[in-house]
């Protein structure tokens, strides 16, 4: 999986490692913004509301410390959807 990501465009890279890191769906991530994610907190807090969920209840995720470094950007500034609707 490293070696994949290591060659993907900024956007895929951001959320190819927020996915295999937080165990989110796709569609959760897509509906994820900044205010749902703690960046202060270590491991990344990441707070997925019922509205998205499969089962309908909020959950509380993590995203590795790996996945948040190893993006170019920083996910503070934005979330992985973010950025790949800027590149759309």
């Amino acid at each position: 999986m490293k070696r994949i990501v290591e060659y993907m465009p900024i956007n895929g890279k951001a959320l190819a490692l927020l996915l295999s890191s937080s165990e989110l769906r796709l569609g959760e991530a897509i509906q994820l913004r900044q205010s749902n994610i703690d960046f202060d907190s270590e491991p990344v807090k990441v707070k997925v509301k019922a509205a998205t969920t499969k089962t309908g209840k909020s959950r509380l995720t993590f995203m590795s410390m790996e996945a948040k470094e190893r993006a170019p950007m920083t996910y503070s500034r934005l979330t992985p959807i973010d950025r790949y609707q800027m590149k759309s």
